[in-house]
């Protein structure tokens, strides 16, 4: 029997199911004591998926005071461009062709919120935590960390033995925590600690609040969107949230995610099955919206390396296509000035001669 089958049988045999993961993780290490705890949480996790598993929701009661009303008046503003705080208005910079993509000032935007979406496999992962070491090796002063929600210490160490460079990124593993009451503060102030944080990933951790906390999936992806827009707006983070993608070829979860951050970046395969990221969105991205920048992955080293001289290849293809138009629209523009400049001759020198006959 394979561990999702004894896992899957185990949920499916407690009818009603539990209130919390801890309550189902205590009553299934009793039989199997050698089980780790992760492994445990992520089939959990997926048989909820699946529909082969139902928690228990706790029922509150309806408060029986009526709710406050939270009037406000609406406040009209202007931006006092003296006294704004311009280090939330600078550049984290990796010094590669993907500045040039990442935002109109050349490297990507501190106090924002992107998600970072693909096919499994594409690098999503792997774009995320390399564009951190791009950044601190660029600029020392920088802090970069790495919130992991659905890797283990293991899954990530296997990662880093391909790259060493990313074994210096600080790293929290959050399936350490699924039992801390306090889950979603240490989730919360791990995203504020630093210039530049990934989260692994935006799905994983709607599931662990619904389990956790019991909230529905739309209370739980609002909150979580709360908390990236916090982390950018009050710490001055950039924050890359990786998230899950459909057999449709789009992200998973409610366009509120799309509309709600400041962008939302692709990686994806190309006809040839070679692999480029490209922003879909990017408030801060000025016209650089859908230009793809290629990566290769360094067989040595195991560093992603984006290809400039392609993607400069490709603005000159667009360049020269576009003087080309340009040029074509000018002459025939001449072309016609010419024909009507002959047929008002013609017609002039028709007129003469009714004239003098």
């Amino acid at each position: 029997m394979t561990k999702k089958d004894l896992i899957y049988g185990f949920l499916e045999n407690l009818g009603e199911g539990t209130t919390t993961m801890k309550d189902a993780w205590s009553l299934f290490q009793k039989d199997n004591p050698d089980f780790d705890k992760a492994t445990f949480s992520s089939y959990r996790s997926n048989a909820i998926k699946d529909g082969k598993f139902v928690p228990l929701k706790k029922v509150t009661k309806t408060a029986s005071t009526p709710i406050k009303e939270n009037k406000m008046e609406a406040e009209f503003k202007t931006i006092d461009l003296d006294n704004i705080d311009r280090d939330k208005f600078v550049t984290l910079k990796t010094n590669t062709v993907f500045d040039k993509i990442a935002s109109k000032r050349d490297g990507i935007m501190s106090a924002t919120s992107y998600i970072i979406t693909g096919e499994s496999g594409a690098g999503k992962t792997t774009i995320a935590t390399n564009i951190a070491d791009y950044i601190i090796e660029v600029d020392p002063t920088k802090t970069a960390g790495f919130v992991s929600c659905e890797m283990d210490e293991f899954d990530w160490t296997e990662e880093c033995i391909d790259n060493p460079r990313l074994a210096k990124l600080p790293t929290i593993f959050m399936l350490d925590y699924l039992d801390a009451s306090n889950y979603v503060e240490i989730l919360t102030e791990s995203l504020m600690k630093f210039d530049y944080v990934i989260l692994d990933s935006f799905e994983v951790v709607i599931d662990q609040f619904r389990d956790i906390m019991g909230w529905t999936a739309k209370k739980a992806e609002s909150e979580l969107i709360n908390i990236l827009r916090l982390a950018a707006s009050e710490a001055g983070t950039t924050v890359m949230a990786i998230q899950q993608y459909t057999k449709g070829g789009t992200f998973v979860g409610s366009n509120k995610i799309k509309h709600m951050l400041t962008g939302m970046l692709f990686v994806r395969f190309d006809e040839n099955g070679n692999r480029y990221v490209e922003f879909v969105k990017n408030r801060r991205g000025g016209s650089q919206i859908n230009k793809r920048v290629y990566f290769t992955k360094n067989k040595e080293t195991g560093r992603i390396e984006f290809d400039e001289q392609k993607f400069n290849r490709t603005e000159k293809n667009i360049e020269f296509n576009e003087e080309e138009k340009i040029k074509i629209e000018e002459e025939d523009g001449l072309f016609d000035q010419e024909i009507l400049q002959k047929a008002k001759e013609k017609q002039e020198a028709r007129k003469k001669v009714l004239e003098v006959a």
